[in-house]
């Protein structure tokens, strides 16, 4: 469906709307879950869609706690950690990537867009670095469930396998996930 006019709503079957997502880029049903309202805009919608506007709010939060962070490991003498993903990373591996399943867990996210979701769900979409010593990048940032990156926190890979508590539904998947990332740990040290 094609638009000149991006900045107004286009009807598509009486009373249904439809709204261009300028994260997206990409049209969709105007609703309050999947556009805030927004009484300056000509549409009295937003002109990002629900997922974009999180998107944006966790690459920013993930970036300012680099730069906190990157500024007491100057003290120390150490190393900045390296930030290279964006929301249009965030998109790609929330929707295409990871098909929006937690990458640890293999759970569906309660994503905080919907309705009767919150961020303080256990299930709430989180960023994890897979490595806590390399900063957020590309090969070294998932999409995982809050309360798998929780009780991860700084544990290494094997006392997470040895410590972790979670629900009887994800724990093969999660004991696959962590045996071998073990395996592979294990024979990088033997080779």
């Amino acid at each position: 469906m094609y638009c000149q006019e991006k900045d107004k709503l286009i009807e598509v079957s009486p009373g249904e709307f439809e709204r261009w997502c300028y994260g997206c880029n990409d049209w969709h049903p105007v609703y309050n879950l999947v556009f805030r309202k927004n009484v300056k805009d000509p549409t009295g919608y937003h002109h990002l869609c629900a997922f974009w506007d999180w998107a944006i709010k966790t690459i920013n939060n993930a970036f300012n706690r680099t730069q906190k962070r990157n500024i007491e490991r100057k003290k120390y003498g150490k190393k900045p950690l390296e930030f290279n993903i964006d929301e249009d990373w965030l998109y790609k591996q929330y929707w295409i990537i990871q098909k929006g399943q937690c990458f640890w867990t293999g759970n569906y996210f309660d994503t905080p867009w919907m309705p009767l979701s919150t961020n303080k769900s256990k299930y709430a979409p989180t960023l994890d670095r897979k490595d806590n010593d390399i900063g957020y990048t590309i090969n070294n940032t998932v999409v995982t469930v809050k309360y798998f990156n929780t009780k991860k926190s700084d544990k290494s890979i094997i006392e997470l396998g040895e410590n972790i508590e979670v629900e009887l539904s994800d724990l093969s998947y999660a004991k696959e996930v962590i045996y071998s990332e073990i395996k592979n740990s294990f024979h990088q040290v033997i080779n």
